[in-house]
Parts: structure tokens; sequence; C-alpha cells
């Protein structure tokens, strides 16, 4: 530590900033222009900061620097899936907008400006057509705090930038779910094509997407018309490999449910059986047909060749049963809302719909569906009015109640 007078007005300052990993000595430089004194005050400031934990290192570069490499870290931390979701976020949208500030300059101010200009035209350098989604940008904004924790951390940054900023808010989307003269019509819709079974799944049993497209048969018992949900998969990159039952495949991980509630058994309606008993003879046959080339990973719904199917895929063939059956758009995971308000309207325990969906309890059911259940609020309106009504009105009303009153 020190400084020393260079010329034309200015001063360099040295700080010991400890070893690295090997033992060698780290030093840091920088150069002041101006007096002595101020030199001296700059060195003094440098040093509180070292002895009070909030310096920085000097040479941390560039927002877009640390992003790659904090992306590079992270490769090895986080599933893969969650890992692509970042890249895509980083490279497409981080780095065009803060990536030329140095990391040291980041404020809230930044982040703010970036998140603003996202919501109202998406990113321009990298053409993304329209703005972006409240959602999105939430995505987004708690991918960039993520990053900055870790600069913290290692000591490029002192404080988190994006702690200043607020959340963009999420307006809250009411679920799209189909009444039950809609559902049946798209049951006739999807009569015969080829993802018939597993979209029936979904409606019938609640379960996820990535949930139904892991379903192996090991985990059906169509005897006792009952089948478990275990494992769910995802689609990765088609240049990666994992190895799943012992067989090496390409663009697909398996790996657990989204939670441990998640892993749950569920009946089955007998129409489901019957449908999912076809399948299985078919997919025997197609099986004997493709002899080696079949990559056997014990799935109930595969493709040609025994690979998992592409949600892609799926998607399409729902949106083109919801149209040849005269129904407005919705996601394919809103069957799983469909048949949690079905039940509900049919009056089924909220313990029991919670269950189907592998929920931890009934307040998340009550909070997610229960604004969608037609007269729900009158008939307790009235009930609550009948309980309160004066002591003559009770007595009219039972009166009015009894056989032959």
């Amino acid at each position: 530590m020190g400084v020393q007078k260079l010329s034309d007005g200015r001063y360099r300052i040295f700080i010991d900033a400890g070893r690295d990993a090997s033992g060698k000595r780290i030093r840091h430089t920088f150069v002041i222009r101006g007096s002595r004194k101020e030199a001296e005050q700059k060195e003094r400031e440098l040093l509180r900061a070292k002895d009070t934990g909030t310096y920085v290192d000097p040479r941390a570069g560039t927002v877009g620097e640390f992003m790659e490499r904090w992306l590079q870290s992270a490769s090895s931390k986080v599933a893969e899936r969650t890992w692509i979701r970042y890249e895509q976020m980083v490279r497409g949208q981080i780095i065009p907008a803060l990536g030329h500030l140095r990391l040291g300059d980041l404020r809230p101010l930044h982040v703010e400006a970036a998140e603003a200009e996202w919501l109202r035209s998406g990113s321009r350098r990298t053409k993304e057509p329209g703005p972006l989604s409240p959602q999105s940008v939430v995505h987004l904004h708690r991918c960039l705090h993520t990053a900055m924790e870790r600069a913290v951390k290692w000591r490029l940054i002192a404080i988190n930038p994006v702690d200043g900023v607020e959340l963009p808010h999420v307006p809250e989307r009411e679920a799209a779910v189909l009444e039950p003269r809609h559902a049946t019509r798209l049951i006739e819709g999807l009569r015969g094509t080829e993802y018939e079974v597993p979209i029936l799944v979904g409606l019938f049993c609640g379960l996820r997407p990535a949930e139904y497209l892991a379903l192996r048969w090991r985990d059906v018992d169509l005897d006792r018309a009952e089948l478990h949900v275990v494992q769910s998969v995802h689609r990765i990159r088609n240049d990666r490999t994992t190895v799943h039952m012992g067989q090496e495949i390409s663009g697909f991980r398996f790996g657990p449910t989204k939670t441990h509630r998640s892993r749950r058994p569920l009946a089955i309606p007998a129409e489901l059986v019957a449908r999912l008993r076809t399948s299985k003879a078919l997919q025997s046959s197609m099986r004997l047909k493709r002899g080696e080339a079949w990559t056997d990973l014990d799935l109930v719904f595969t493709d040609a060749v025994g690979r998992p199917h592409a949600i892609q895929r799926v998607e399409g063939a729902f949106t083109a049963a919801l149209r040849q059956a005269g129904l407005p758009a919705m996601r394919l995971y809103d069957l799983r809302h469909t048949m949690a308000t079905l039940m509900l309207y049919q009056g089924e325990q909220l313990k029991l719909v919670a269950a189907r969906l592998g929920h931890a309890n009934e307040t998340m059911v009550l909070r997610r569906y229960g604004h969608l259940l037609p007269g729900m609020d009158r008939e307790a309106a009235e009930r609550l009015g009948r309980l309160l009504a004066p002591e003559e009105a009770q007595l009219a009303h039972e009166g009015d109640e009894k056989p032959g009153g």
C-alpha cells in the first residue's frame, strides 16, 4: 500500500488484496489525477472499503463479460433446463441492454431503464417481435438479480444493484378452462388422432404435460385403474445426451416431479383405462416391428421408435382439436385447470382435488380455482343469510323444509 507520484499531476495508489489460490501476492493499482492530498484521500477510502468488506476488484470488466463468466459457472450448478433459460435471457436480452456498462458502474437506474424498454418494445438489438410481457420481465429481473448476487460473493461489486429495483406488476391471469359441454366436444374432436390418449390423461387426471409424457407402463396398473406420477421429462438441446434406464438419449432429460408432493397415485376412469389398453396393444405391435431400432424406455406415450413425444407436437395437435371442435384457443397446460374446476363444480372435496393436482393443501386450490366456480359465492351468501336471519324467519324456513309443509 502506498502512493507514488507520477508526471502530469497523477498519482499511483497500490492496494494489497491478499494472495491468490497459489499463494501469489495480489496488488491492485489505481491512477488518480489531482493533488497528493486527493490521492491520499482516495487511498484512505480504498483501505476503509478493504477493512469493511466492501472493496471490489477494479478489473471486474463489463456487465457482458461478467454475465458470460456467470453463465459458465452456473452450467454445473443448476438443472439443464434452467441453464438453457438463463442462456436465452442473458444473451438475448440482458447483454444487449446492459452488457456495454462497466460492472462496477451498473446502478438500479440502468436496470429500471432496461426493464422499461423490455416492457415497451422488447429488445431492438435482438429484433424481438414486440413488447415483453410483465411476467417475462420478472424472469429477466430474477435472472439478473441471481447473477449480481454471485458478483457480490465474488467481491466484484459491493452491493447488488438489482436490490434497488421493484419487480414489475404482473396482472393475475384468469386460467382458461373448458365447460363440461365444451370438454365433451374436445374429446370427440380428439377421437382417433395420434395424441388423443396423452391429451385425455391431462384432462381426466390433471397431470402436467411433462408428467404424462414421462409416464411409464410400470407406473400404470390397468387392472386397478390407477397410475402413479413419479417422474417428468423436459426437452433439451439435440446435441446434449443423457442416460436414462441404461439408454443414451439425446434431446430429452428425465428427472423428478416438480415437488415431492407431485409424486402421487391417481385413479383412472374406466373410459380412459379402455383407451390405454388399446394404446398398449398398438405400441407392442409397433415395438416388434421396429426391433432393435426401438428405444426401450418403458414409456406409455412414445414416437415411432420409443422416444418421448415432443411437447410441441402434442400442443399442435391440441390446438388443431380445439379448432376442429370450434372451441377458443387455450394452452395444453390449461387442461389441468379444467379438471380441477370441473371436479369442484361437481361438489368434490377440496382435499381430493388438491391431492389429484399434487398440491400440499387445499389453500392453493381455493386461491387458484375458487373464483371460477359459478354460483359458489351466491350460495355461500344465502347460507350465511339464513344463519343470521331473525329467529322467526329461521323457524319459517325450517317449516318450509318439513315434508308436507
